[in-house]
């Protein structure tokens, strides 16, 4: 390990210039490692630069039935990342949200998922009634694509990624929520970010998804 006394010290040289015109410097704290005071909200730079995006997974209508057991490799909502590797362009998963669209839920139920074990053999497309636009209002377009119901090459460790215990009932939007993750999943060039429903049987439960994320680049090694 090294020795944190040897650090370099950060003294205050300019760095840079702010929208202003100002210099701004940069400041150590007492263990001699860069403070940092967030000014902008978390993401105004990623939208400011309209590299947010939201695949809306089905409608009402062609919603997806759950499974009362884990996967193996059947995914119910598939991300799936669409640019080449020469491109180094990746999607980081920002959050996802499951909820109820038709039929009685079952009592409790489980978001399964994560990025596949491996490529995907074949390119998925936007399935009919699954949609992805920009959250910032941006022209600028993105190479993921939102399949349903997709069979993956090699499926993901289908990890919790959240629960609930509700009881049993009917109602559209009922039995899940929204869930932050803040960029945790990378989905490289040709991988998947799959998630699952599991839950009881209930009386035709189906449920409806959307995943937000940010496509940009950075090295993976």
């Amino acid at each position: 390990m090294p020795d944190l006394t040897q650090a370099p010290i950060i003294t205050g040289s300019a760095l840079g210039y702010g929208a202003d015109g100002t210099q701004y410097l940069a400041k150590g704290t007492a263990n001699r490692g860069q403070a940092v005071g967030q000014v902008e909200p978390a993401y105004f730079e990623l939208a400011r630069a309209g590299r947010i995006y939201t695949a809306q997974f089905g409608v009402v209508t062609n919603a997806v039935a759950s499974v009362v057991d884990v996967p193996t490799t059947g995914a119910h909502f598939a991300l799936y990342n669409g640019n080449t590797a020469a491109s180094g362009l990746h999607l980081a998963i920002l959050g996802y949200g499951v909820t109820s669209a038709s039929g009685t839920v079952g009592i409790g139920a489980a978001i399964v998922g994560g990025v596949s074990g491996g490529a995907q053999a074949a390119a998925l497309t936007t399935t009919a009634g699954n949609l992805i636009v920009s959250d910032c209002g941006s022209s600028r377009t993105t190479a993921a694509t939102a399949d349903s119901t997709v069979t993956l090459t090699t499926a993901p460790a289908w990890g919790i990624l959240g629960t609930t215990n509700t009881i049993s009932g009917v109602a559209i939007g009922y039995g899940m929520a929204d869930y932050n993750v803040n960029g945790r999943f990378i989905v490289p060039a040709t991988y998947v970010f799959a998630l699952a429903v599991v839950s009881p049987t209930g009386t035709s439960p189906k449920f409806i998804a959307s995943i937000t994320y940010a496509e940009l680049k950075g090295d993976l090694v």
